[in-house]
């Protein structure tokens, strides 16, 4: 209920909670608590008046045990949707971290192509190779098919990337 006041009474405006939950593990015992948390998050953020939470896709893992980078995509896609149908009931945004391994624009593309949510977003860190990427991503032509592979998930507000080649 504590929780519940802050989120009517305070002066601070919460806009999401990060988390670092993360789905890539091929282990079941470790995805489910981590699905788990983050639907905790999920609703922590409604109750404190936030409208998402930020979640990590993360790494990939070793192929000679069968994990294959398809798998991975595929199920942290599922993780998303299954994130996005229970946030949905929340008024929330799934607001997925570009992050680990999972940083090219054709894993996040195919990530979100399966994760079909309208509530599911993308976000780049700040980090020097995410700005890179992030002005990679705003300096192409909005008519360029990479470009437009990621528009629906990804609201780009203005260029602010140097020319210079610079980070």
């Amino acid at each position: 209920d504590g929780v519940n006041q802050f989120g009517r009474t305070s002066d601070i405006e919460v806009v999401g909670l990060g988390t670092n939950t993360q789905f890539d593990s091929p282990d079941p015992a470790k995805l489910k608590p981590n699905l788990d948390l983050a639907k905790q998050y999920i609703k922590l953020s409604h109750d404190v008046g936030g409208s998402g939470v930020k979640v990590k896709p993360n790494n990939f893992h070793d192929k000679k045990q069968g994990i294959t980078r398809e798998k991975t995509l595929e199920q942290v896609g599922r993780s998303l949707a299954e994130l996005g149908d229970f946030a949905l009931g929340f008024g929330q945004e799934i607001r997925l971290e570009v992050h680990g391994d999972m940083t090219g624009l054709a894993d996040i593309r195919k990530i979100m192509e399966i994760a079909k949510s309208d509530n599911v977003r993308v976000c780049w860190n700040s980090n020097a190779a995410d700005r890179r990427t992030t002005c990679t991503v705003r300096g192409v032509d909005p008519g360029s098919p990479m470009r437009s592979g990621i528009d629906p998930w990804v609201e780009v507000k203005r260029n602010s990337c140097s020319t210079s080649g610079s980070t």
